[in-house]
């Protein structure tokens, strides 16, 4: 994949992509693009949840028991045609602290 984003991780919530303040990367060998927040794995250009925390100590597991990577990618897909794509990848340059001030 290898598309630019922005540092900052957005969640879909209630119809809207929401800043989450403390996120991590999560390193997968499928080049989705994870991120960490409060015990949960969100995608990146959908802002939805991908999976729990627990489970993506298992992700290649987790994604096979979900059809496989094909399944997966296409329900990204389905998702973003609902949702739109997340403002971490319309705007690639926006840095953390400008959206949350020090």
């Amino acid at each position: 994949m290898g598309e630019k984003h922005s540092a900052v991780g957005y969640l879909f919530r209630e119809g809207a992509f929401l800043p989450a303040q403390e996120t991590k990367p999560v390193r997968n060998e499928f080049g989705l693009d994870l991120f960490q927040h409060r015990g949960s794995v969100y995608e990146g250009k959908t802002g939805l949840q991908f999976c729990s925390l627990k489970q993506a100590e298992d992700l290649a597991g987790f994604v096979e028991k979900h059809g496989g990577i094909e399944k997966v990618q296409k329900l990204i897909a389905d998702s973003l045609e609902r949702t739109g794509l997340s403002p971490r990848y319309t705007r690639p340059d926006e840095k953390k602290k400008d959206i949350f001030p020090p």
